[in-house]
């Protein structure tokens, strides 16, 4: 379910999660703030800001294991206030720092769980063992390296087959190959109808997984788009490389947004960038042609041309927004 109405943040009452003007403070401090957004079946929610942001406050409500100040969530039409134990029997958890019984062995650990549960999760635990490479659940944990105490987090999280899924910074200790074998079950999740809302600081990996994405920043929404209108509003990054210094304001012509220099190149033995190239940061939101006659005639010794990433448009986006807030 890739969602992409002309109002992001209206609250869809048919939603797997509903979160409405959701509000908690500690003290006179504020965790979150009116925050309002929905998330449907088969859809991968990203769930992003920096530390402090409200994120920990926000999934510690969903899960029920805090109570809000103000604001009301639902999650399959129910308030998690009400009926939080029979809801969290439906949902696999990761949390941010994942902590294990490390006397006990794998196996142990996930049948410990599963009887909590009242399932038998034998045969999936196998399936997800296969799927990360046939990691070794017969060894006690404490010999476990932090990738694989991760994948024992991610098999105990998806072995009862949950309808949700709230996942708190899931790939963290995962190498590039455990990593893909992530996403591959991510969609194949999505693609059964079910419902993933995901935290991480990992900005590309939120890119390449989400439907949509919220950008949370001192309690309050910041953003909430999906990835599809996101990248509608991503510019073009040009990165050029001289033998010589210019002045950046050179560089501005029409369509061009920003320049900054990320390499200024030195003179003189003793500096740490003497003989390197002098290396320009160029964001063009318009068309490319104005800046391509710009820098036809200097002496170019690399040319790099691409769209801008989510975690710059992130960056960029905090920027501007602290800005305001400072006015």
């Amino acid at each position: 379910m890739n969602r992409t109405d002309s109002n992001p943040t209206a609250v869809d009452t048919d939603a797997v999660i509903q979160v409405k003007n959701l509000t908690r403070f500690y003290g006179k401090n504020r965790g979150i703030e009116d925050v309002s957004f929905s998330v449907g079946a088969g859809e991968i929610f990203g769930f992003i800001g920096p530390n402090g942001a409200g994120k920990t406050t926000t999934i510690n409500i969903l899960l029920s294991l805090l109570r809000p100040c103000g604001g009301e969530v639902r999650l399959f039409g129910r308030d998690v206030k009400k009926s939080g134990v029979q809801l969290r029997k439906d949902m696999g958890y990761i949390p941010g720092e994942l902590e294990l019984y490390e006397n006990i062995t794998g196996n142990e650990y996930l049948n410990f769980f599963s009887q909590l549960r009242g399932k038998n999760c034998d045969k999936k635990i196998r399936e997800l063992s296969e799927l990360f490479f046939n990691v070794d659940l017969k060894r006690k944990i404490k010999a476990y390296s932090r990738g694989m105490k991760q994948i024992l987090g991610i098999i105990q999280a998806f072995m009862a087959e949950p309808m949700l899924y709230i996942l708190d910074e899931p790939t963290t200790a995962l190498d590039p190959l455990m990593n893909q074998r992530f996403y591959d079950l991510l969609r194949e999740e999505k693609n059964k109808g079910k419902t993933v809302f995901l935290s991480s600081h990992m900005l590309g990996e939120v890119e390449r997984i989400c439907d949509r994405v919220l950008i949370i920043k001192n309690g309050r929404t910041l953003l909430l788009d999906s990835i599809e209108n996101i990248r509608k509003r991503m510019g073009k990054v040009v990165e050029i490389s001289l033998k010589e210094t210019i002045p950046p304001s050179s560089l501005m012509t029409e369509g061009v947004n920003n320049v900054e220099v990320v390499q200024e190149g030195k003179r003189g033995e003793e500096n740490k960038n003497a003989g390197k190239d002098n290396i320009y940061r160029i964001e063009v939101g318009g068309e490319i042609t104005p800046l391509l006659k710009k820098v036809a005639d200097l002496p170019l010794t690399n040319f790099d041309y691409r769209k801008m990433t989510l975690e710059e448009l992130f960056w960029k986006y905090f920027q501007q927004n602290h800005k305001g807030e400072e006015q």
